[in-house]
């Protein structure tokens, strides 16, 4: 049973917590995906800690899937530019989705906050 946003689930009394950002990104799967991706480890031990730090500052960009958090700063990363909101070269903006469903009404997607890539002006 749901509490709040940052409370999953309850099972046999215990409440268990969503996990964080940074543990999600820290797993095995995201790292692996991570360093095939950007291959240099300096590199990305640099972008791992830019977007844990701008997810850190952004209570909106903790509500995001951390999914579309990593794919919005990849594709800022692929085209070579800082994740950092003092620069404004690109932003990872949340938008909400409704919950999707069938005609019949079956639930096909819940409804989530997904975060975009969108470019930033720098002058």
């Amino acid at each position: 049973m749901a509490v709040n946003n940052s409370l999953v689930a309850q099972q046999n009394g215990a409440i268990q917590k969503k996990p964080g950002f940074s543990d999600v990104i820290n797993s095995v799967p995201y790292q692996r995906m991570i360093a095939n991706t950007l291959k240099d480890r300096a590199t990305a031990n640099r972008f791992i800690s830019s977007i844990v730090s701008a997810v850190a500052t952004s209570p909106a960009l903790q509500e995001c899937t951390p999914k579309t958090v990593v794919s919005a700063a990849l594709l800022g990363e692929g085209l070579k530019l800082s994740p950092s909101p003092q620069l404004g070269q690109f932003y990872m903006v949340p938008f909400k989705q409704k919950e999707k469903t069938d005609r019949n009404g079956n639930v096909i997607q819940q409804a989530c906050t997904n975060a975009t890539f969108v470019l930033g002006l720098t002058l």
